[in-house]
């Protein structure tokens, strides 16, 4: 994880090691952005680093059980099934 500028040579720290496909980095700060890049660790040793993400912190992800009933495109031939 660097919370620093990428492009300004910012420090890389590691986090956390995990046999999952998932993650979480917790006790970051709210409204701050975090660039992240993952690398796979084995028996010959750690693989190249994966393109560089960056996200903010502090934003959730909300999930809906329905879908919107209305939707609309800016993009003309772009349509929608009605429900």
């Amino acid at each position: 994880m660097c919370d620093g500028d990428v492009a300004d040579g910012g420090r890389w720290t590691m986090v956390g090691v995990s046999s999952r496909t998932k993650f979480e980095v917790t006790d970051l700060e709210a409204n701050k952005f975090f660039s992240f890049r993952v690398a796979a660790l084995g028996r010959i040793g750690e693989g190249p680093a994966s393109e560089i993400v960056t996200a903010k912190a502090g934003l959730a992800l909300r999930t809906c059980s329905e879908p919107p009933i209305l939707l609309q495109s800016n993009r003309p031939g772009v349509a929608f099934p009605r429900r």
